[in-house]
Formats: C-alpha cells, sequence, structure tokens
C-alpha cells in the first residue's frame, strides 16, 4: 500500500497518510482528524463517548468542562490508545492522553479546574495535540436540582511529517518537480487556540442533561495563511440516568464536516459496576454510535475500581467504513486523592433534608389519618341516627342525609391526604437511601453501612414503605461480615501456630497489627487480638 498517490498539487508516498487525511472531510466511518473526540479515556470510549451528562469525571475536561463541577477530589489519569489496529499497511495510528483535575480551595469555593493533554499521531506522518485549561464550578443549587457550568481553553497544534515526496513534490504529469511541495512553504505545523463551554443540570443525584458547544471560535488550522481550513464546531446535547450501580447515557452531537453540510449522530453508553470487597468494585460497560453517511460503532469494556486506583479498559470496533481492523483498543489509568471536597457537607445537608421531610410526611400522616378515622366515627353516628330518625315523622331525614353526604367528601379528602403523606414518607425515603449510597462511594466503614440500614429499615417499616433494596443490601453486608468473622478465627489460628512454633516478639506483633488494621472497625469482636497485643507490649 505504498504506491504513489496523485492530488492535485502533489502526491505523499502513504495510502494510509492520505486515506487518514482523506477521512477528514469525507469519513465513510467516525472523523478522526480534525481534532475529533478519538480515544478521550478507556471510560467514556467504552460508552461510545456518551459522556456530555455525566459529571464528577477528569474527562470532563475533554468532554463537556461543567462536569469539572462535580468532582468532590483530585484525580489523575493517563491513557494510551491504538487506533484501527490490523492495518494492511502497518501504519501505527496512536493516542495518548493526561489529564488532572481538582476543586478549588475549601469546599470546591471557586470551582474545579483541570489541565488536560491530548495527541493524536500516525507513525511521523501526522499529528494533532491539544492542551486544555478546563474550569467548572456550581452556579446554582437547589433541593431538586444544581446547575453547573465550565469553559476551556485549548492550544491546538497539527503537525505534518517529510517524504522524499514533499521536498520534491510529484507534478500532474507524475514527474518530480525538484522543487519543494507549496503546500508546506509556511512551515509544517500550525498553532491555534480554540475554546469550549459547556452547562450540566444534576436533578438529584440520579438524572443529569447536559449541553456542550466545542471550538466555537472555529480556528483556522491551514498552513497558508490564504487558505480556509476551520476546526469544526461540535455541539452536544447529552441525557444520564443512574439506577443502583447502573448507569445509562446518550449523546447527540451535531458537527459541520464540510461547509454547509453537517454530521450528525447519535451515541448510547451503559455502565454497570459490582461490588467485589469493601472499597473495590468491577464495571462493565457498552456502547453504540449510530449516525450520517452510514456510521455504525459498538464498543464495549471493562474497568477494576482499587479504592482510589481504577484500571480501565475499552475496544471499539467499526461496522463499516474502515471495518476490516481488530478496531480501537483503549486503555488507561486513574488515581483519585486527597479530601473530598464538599462531600461532608453535602452529607450533612442531605440527612437534614431527610429528617425534615420524614417528621413532615410523618406528622401528614399522623393528622391524616386521625382525621379519616373521625369521619369514619361520624359517618356512623349519622348512619344510626337516620336509623332511628325513620320511625319519626317529625325528623329532618334531608338535613342528616346532607351532613352524610359532606362526611364522606371529608373521609375522602382525608384519604387522599393520607396518600399524599405516603408519598411524602417515600421520597424521604428516597433521600435517606441516597445519603447511604453517598456515604459507601464516601468510604464508609462496614459497621457504619450496617447500623444506618438498620435504622433505615426500622424507621421505615411501620408505613408500609418498599423496603427491598436496603433488606438486600443489609443481608449482603451481614454476610460479608460472617465472611470476615471466620477470616478473623482463621487468622487467629495462624497467631497461635506461629506463637507456638517460637516466632520472636516483634513477629508476632507485626502479625497481630495487621490483624487489626484489617478486622478493626468491620463489627467484628477483636478484643482477644487487642489484649494480646497490649500483653506483648507490655513485655
Amino acid at each position: 500500500m505504498k504506491n504513489r498517490i496523485q492530488t492535485k498539487r502533489n502526491s505523499i508516498p502513504s495510502v494510509a497518510f492520505v486515506a487518514f487525511v482523506a477521512s477528514v472531510a469525507f469519513p465513510a466511518s467516525k472523523a478522526l482528524c480534525a481534532f475529533e473526540a478519538v480515544g478521550n479515556g478507556a471510560r467514556p470510549g467504552a460508552m461510545a463517548n456518551a459522556f456530555t451528562a455525566i459529571g464528577g469525571d477528569v474527562h470532563s475536561i475533554f468532554f463537556n468542562p461543567s462536569g469539572l463541577g462535580l468532582l468532590r477530589q483530585p484525580e489523575l489519569t493517563s491513557m494510551y490508545s491504538k487506533l484501527f489496529m490490523g492495518l494492511s499497511d502497518k501504519s501505527d495510528i496512536g493516542v495518548s492522553l493526561l489529564g488532572y483535575a481538582q476543586p478549588l480551595g475549601r469546599q470546591a469555593r471557586y470551582g474545579q479546574a483541570g489541565l488536560g493533554f491530548w495527541k493524536l499521531q500516525l507513525d511521523s506522518l501526522f499529528s494533532e495535540q491539544a492542551v486544555s485549561l478546563a474550569w467548572g464550578r456550581s452556579l446554582h443549587k437547589a433541593d431538586w436540582a444544581q446547575i453547573h457550568g465550565g469553559l476551556a481553553v485549548k492550544q491546538l497544534t497539527r503537525s505534518y511529517g517529510t517524504t522524499p515526496e514533499t521536498s520534491n513534490a510529484i507534478n500532474l504529469a507524475g514527474t518530480s518537480s525538484g522543487k519543494p511541495d507549496p503546500v508546506f512553504a509556511q512551515g509544517r505545523s500550525k498553532n491555534a487556540i480554540s475554546f469550549d463551554l459547556g452547562m450540566l443540570v444534576a436533578i438529584g443525584d440520579n438524572y443529569s442533561v447536559g449541553l456542550a458547544a466545542q471550538n466555537i471560535n472555529q480556528p483556522n488550522m491551514a498552513l497558508e495563511s490564504s487558505a480556509d481550513d476551520p476546526v469544526p464546531m461540535n455541539l452536544k446535547a447529552g441525557a444520564a440516568v443512574r439506577a443502583l450501580k447502573s448507569r445509562f447515557s446518550a449523546d447527540f452531537t451535531r458537527r459541520e464536516s464540510i461547509k454547509g453540510v453537517y454530521d450528525h449522530a447519535l451515541a448510547l453508553g451503559a455502565e454497570k459496576t459490582w461490588p467485589v470487597a469493601v472499597k473495590d468494585s468491577l464495571a462493565f460497560r457498552a456502547g453504540f454510535l449510530t449516525g450520517s453517511r452510514n456510521l455504525r460503532q459498538v464498543a464495549m469494556g471493562l474497568g477494576y475500581q482499587f479504592s482510589r486506583l481504577s484500571l480501565n479498559y475499552a475496544l471499539q470496533i467499526p461496522l463499516t467504513g474502515i471495518s476490516d481492523t481488530s478496531g480501537n483498543h483503549q486503555l488507561s489509568l486513574s488515581f483519585r486523592f486527597g479530601q473530598i471536597a464538599q462531600e461532608e457537607a453535602d452529607l450533612e445537608r442531605l440527612l437534614q433534608n431527610e429528617q425534615r421531610a420524614r417528621e413532615n410526611a410523618e406528622r401528614e400522616l399522623s393528622q391524616a389519618i386521625a382525621a379519616r378515622l373521625e369521619a369514619e366515627r361520624k359517618l356512623i353516628s349519622l348512619a344510626q341516627q337516620m336509623q332511628a330518625a325513620g320511625a319519626s315523622p317529625d325528623a329532618n331525614l334531608e338535613t342528616l342525609r346532607r351532613q352524610m353526604r359532606q362526611t364522606e367528601q371529608e373521609k375522602e379528602k382525608r384519604k387522599t391526604a393520607e396518600v399524599r403523606a405516603r408519598r411524602s414518607l417515600e421520597a424521604a425515603y428516597k433521600l435517606s437511601w441516597n445519603f447511604y449510597q453517598r456515604k459507601t462511594a464516601a468510604g464508609a466503614g462496614l459497621t457504619e453501612r450496617i447500623e444506618f440500614l438498620k435504622r433505615i429499615i426500622a424507621k421505615y417499616s411501620p408505613v408500609d414503605i418498599d423496603l427491598i433494596e436496603p433488606k438486600l443490601e443489609l443481608t449482603r453486608l451481614l454476610g460479608q461480615q460472617q465472611v470476615m468473622s471466620e477470616e478473623l478465627k482463621s487468622s487467629w489460628d495462624y497467631y497461635t501456630q506461629v506463637t507456638a512454633q517460637g516466632a520472636s516478639p516483634e513477629t508476632r506483633a507485626e502479625l497481630l497489627q495487621k490483624i487489626l488494621k484489617k478486622f478493626q472497625g468491620q463489627g467484628i469482636d477483636v478484643t482477644i487480638v487487642e489484649k494480646e497485643l497490649k500483653n506483648l507490649e507490655k513485655k
């Protein structure tokens, strides 16, 4: 595939290079140049890049800067991606990414900032690079929603390599001209500044919508000053929903590929996580991309969260266009560290809202039930009066009937109020359940989680709320606690064996400290271990 391809002004010897650059203007599959969102992280990539409405992640730098407004602690990520592996001409197309984001000031008072680096490289022939400085912040908070805004400033660089033909251009007759290619007369690279804007609305803890405009100034990346090669503006709209341990997202993108010609794409993504250990989790992700000019792509991936460290892999398979390859492979490593900004304040506010909502709902329910029972007693009394009055010709039966109808209406109103109060209690329960989920995500210990679940069940069982989620979670945690109790017994048996074999006091103390570190705070009785360690320290 190294045959020369003649163009209008010159030719370049690499078919891969020409095909790659041509795919920018006339893509049969997803466009790969013009600073397109290719290789922007393994987690988003496995969800077909449907990430506009997902915040609280360092990858918001590259998708929607307003999503940084939900970031709770510093996060660092790195990624490397191989695109279209297995091309027949052995072309090597890779993408590198680095990103760092963190809250600014106490409780993110000044918002959240991020710095990102992204580079696409085709052998030594072509490269695009973007350095991004992004900022996001919460603009408005209400009980039901939070509005976040953000912006990013990017320095874009496009560079071209050298070949024998660039210094000795091929003319239209197919012969060497003996002159350098005039396309590169003013240099082989171009720099420009670009801007992104975004907004994200988080509705409660489970729903969000996002809007983003990328490259809104459409900078000109042409090498020649007289030429025009603007970076297309991307307009994105997205929505996301979270349910239990799952997340679903959708993105719609509009992009001007050629002047006056617009491409449209729809991306759908899904993510499911399973707890593996106290702070570890496994994630499976999948996505599908479809759009203009027969664009079709499927994506999938896995992720593993080791406490604050996460490893993610994504595979993207084009179904049309450049489809005879082994796909795009992305591998990323991310690390979260430092204190969680706003977490305690947010959790305290969430718990206060739950307590206030539950108290109001319980009071309303009690009043509604009392009023309904009073109406029922009044109806019984009126029925008895009508029965007694039926034998008296002077009785005013019409008055009694009217009173009975009014009482029936009052009873129905109280029943409606009772239904409303029960719905309010269900809403309060959901706040309580959200509080538990947030505490779990923040690293709450096993004992704390078990006790909180017991309190939820005790508070809401008397009012006939569906408590299947906390009951199942409590059963799972109690089982986990039982397993840890058995592990503690095995650890203690091992310690006694080591002691019987004559281990030194230092070795025994080190082993006891490891046992305590693993099992303390998990609701397991470690008194015997603590006493043994104290006795050793006294000696």
